[in-house]
């Protein structure tokens, strides 16, 4: 499967945009994570930093998306439980 984290910090109410700053980690092609058949579950750790612009228009809110995509082999079952996201991929 391939995951990237998304940072997005939000624009005011006033300037009319929805996000002033994009960063994606660790780039727009993301990381590759292989899991084989004998793994149920495999957790995959983020972190990271991003610049925090000061341009007017922008807020100190941020927004964090981690996308998930199945590259090949099974599908992938991804759970959500308070603030931990799993993917898992599911039994035969």
């Amino acid at each position: 499967m391939t995951t990237r984290l998304v940072i997005l910090q939000r624009g005011t109410p006033a300037s009319g945009i929805e996000y002033c700053n994009v960063t994606y980690h660790p780039g727009r092609e993301g990381r590759t994570t292989f899991i084989d058949r004998h793994e149920r579950h495999k957790m995959v750790f983020w972190s990271a930093s991003a610049p925090v612009s000061i341009a007017s228009g922008c807020s100190r809110k941020f927004k964090i998306k981690i996308y998930v995509k199945p590259v090949s082999g099974s599908a992938v079952v991804v759970r959500q439980k308070s603030t931990i996201v799993t993917a898992v991929i599911p039994r035969s």
